[in-house]
C-alpha cells in the first residue's frame, strides 16, 4: 500500500530505467502517478482520468477466488456439472483498464496527457505488487485473513501497511522489454505479467511475515521487500517503454508465443483423486505424481514416452476450462499435443472441446485404452481460445505439450 512518495519513488526508479527522450517525465513522477488517491479530494479536475468497470474504479481489482472452480456442482441430464459459470472479474477488470489507458496514451494530443492516463496506471500496478494490496488479486484473497489466525504479536495487515519503499536501493540493472506492438497484445502480455508478478509479491507478504514471527535477520527480513519493490519498478519500466515506444512508431521484432507464456481467463482446478491436482490449477512447465511432487511433462504417444520442456498440465474433472483471450488476427496457427499421462487415467475417457473466437470448432475423447494423446492444429487462433474438458469420472491429468502459438502471415484472418 504505497504512499504518495513511494509512488513516486516507483514511478522515477522506473522512468530512470527507460530512454524517455522528448518526453519529460517530470509531471508523471510529481503528479500523475498519484491520480487514483488524488481522485477522491479532486473528482473534476481528474474525471477525465477515471475509468471503472461495473461500478469499481480502476484501482484496486476485484478477487477472483478460486473457489468459484471447486464449489456449486449439480446433476444435469444425470451426469455432475458445474452449477455456476465461472466469472473471472480480475481478468475483466484489469483487461478493460489496461486497454482504456493504453488507448488513453496513444490517443493523446500532447504528451503530458499521455503521462496523465500512463500516471493512473502505473498507480494501479505499484498498489498491486507492493506491499499489502498484493494480498488480492487473479487468484482470490482476503488481505486480512492472516490477522484472523491470532498468532502473531502484531496485525499482519498492521505489519505489511508499514513496508515502505523509501530507503530501498533503486535498481540499476534492469533493461525494459516492449509488451507488444499493439494495444491488444500488450494487454495480453502486460495482464500476464501483472498476476505472475502479484503472485510472486503475495508469496514475498507472506515471507515477510514469517520472518517477522520467527525473528529473521535484517537481511532476512529486507529480501522479501526488496522483491516485491522490484516487481513493481521493473513492470512499470516495461509499460512506459511500451509506451514511448508505440508513440514513436517503433515496433518490437515479432515472435512465436508458446501458450505457457501467457495467462488464462479462465483455469482448470481440482479432478485428480490424488494429492497431484485435487486443491492446484494448471502446472506450467511441470507435472505432478500422485503425492504432489512436482515431475516432469510425459506422455507416451505410440509406445514411446516423450518429455516435453514446456506444456501446461492439469487435473481431470467432471468439467473443466483452459481459456485465454487472444489479440484477433494475430497468429497464423496454432499445435500442440494434447493427451493423458499414463500413471494417473485409470481406464476413464475424457472428451475435449476445442474452442476459437469462442465457438466450438472441434471435438474429441481421449482413452487409455484406444488415443491417449492427438495433435492438434489450429488455423488463426483468436479471441477465446482453449479447451474445455468433461469426464464421467475426476481423476487422471492432461497434459498440453509444447502449445506454440505462430505469429500470423500477411495473408491471415481471423475466423
Amino acid at each position: 500500500m504505497p504512499n504518495s512518495r513511494e509512488h513516486s519513488k516507483i514511478t522515477a526508479n522506473a522512468a530512470a530505467l527507460v530512454d524517455s527522450g522528448e518526453f519529460s517525465t517530470a509531471g508523471l513522477i510529481g503528479e500523475y502517478c498519484q491520480y487514483p488517491d488524488l481522485y477522491f479530494s479532486d473528482p473534476v479536475r481528474l474525471a477525465p482520468y477515471y475509468f471503472e468497470t461495473d461500478g469499481v474504479q480502476f484501482h484496486y481489482p476485484p478477487c477472483t477466488p478460486y473457489e468459484e472452480l471447486y464449489r456449486y456442482w449439480t446433476f444435469r441430464d444425470g451426469k455432475l456439472r458445474r452449477l455456476r459459470k465461472f466469472r473471472n472479474e480480475n481478468h475483466l477488470h484489469m483487461t478493460n483498464g489496461f486497454r482504456h489507458y493504453l488507448t488513453g496514451c496513444l490517443e493523446a494530443g500532447d504528451s503530458e496527457e499521455m503521462l496523465k492516463f500512463a500516471g493512473t496506471l502505473l498507480h494501479a500496478l505499484e498498489d498491486a505488487l507492493f506491499s499489502l494490496h498484493a494480498l488480492e488479486g487473479a487468484g482470490g484473497a482476503d488481505l486480512m485473513f492472516l490477522d484472523r489466525l491470532d498468532f502473531f504479536e502484531e496485525p499482519p495487515t498492521v505489519q505489511l501497511v508499514a513496508l515502505s519503499a523509501l530507503d530501498l536501493p533503486d535498481i540499476p540493472d534492469y533493461r525494459p522489454r516492449q509488451l507488444g506492438n499493439s494495444v491488444e497484445e500488450v494487454v495480453m502480455n502486460l495482464y500476464t505479467e501483472y498476476v505472475r508478478r502479484n503472485q510472486d509479491s503475495r508469496r514475498c507478504c507472506f515471507q515477510y511475515l514469517m520472518e517477522r514471527y520467527r525473528k529473521g535477520t535484517a537481511e532476512d527480513l529486507e529480501r522479501p521487500v526488496r522483491r516485491m519493490y522490484r516487481n513493481a519498478v521493473t513492470l512499470c519500466a516495461d509499460l512506459l517503454h511500451t509506451i514511448f515506444a508505440l508513440r514513436r512508431g517503433a515496433a518490437a521484432e515479432p515472435h512465436d508465443y508458446l501458450l505457457t507464456e501467457i495467462e488464462p481467463f479462465e483455469f482448470p482446478f481440482g479432478g485428480s483423486a490424488s494429492m497431484a491436482f485435487r486443491f492446484r490449477s494448471c502446472g506450467r512447465d511441470t507435472s505432478y505424481d500422485r503425492n504432489g511432487k512436482s515431475v516432469p511433462l510425459m506422455l507416451n504417444i505410440h509406445g514411446k514416452n516423450t518429455v516435453f520442456q514446456h506444456g501446461i498440465s492439469f487435473g481431470v474433472h467432471y468439467e473443466n476450462s483452459l481459456l485465454f483471450q487472444l489479440p484477433k488476427g494475430m497468429f497464423r496457427s496454432f499445435s500442440a499435443v494434447i493427451g493423458l499421462a499414463q500413471e494417473e487415467g485409470g481406464k476413464n475417457s475424457v472428451t475435449l472441446e476445442l474452442v476459437n473466437d469462442g465457438s466450438v470448432r472441434g471435438r474429441f475423447t481421449l482413452a487409455h485404452d484406444g488415443n491417449s494423446s492427438q495433435r492438434v492444429e489450429v488455423s488463426c487462433p483468436g479471441g477465446i481460445f482453449g479447451f474445455r474438458e468433461f469426464s464421467e469420472k475426476p481423476s487422471g491429468i492432461l497434459m498440453i505439450g509444447e502449445g506454440i502459438l505462430k505469429n500470423r502471415s500477411a495473408s491471415c484472418h481471423p475466423n
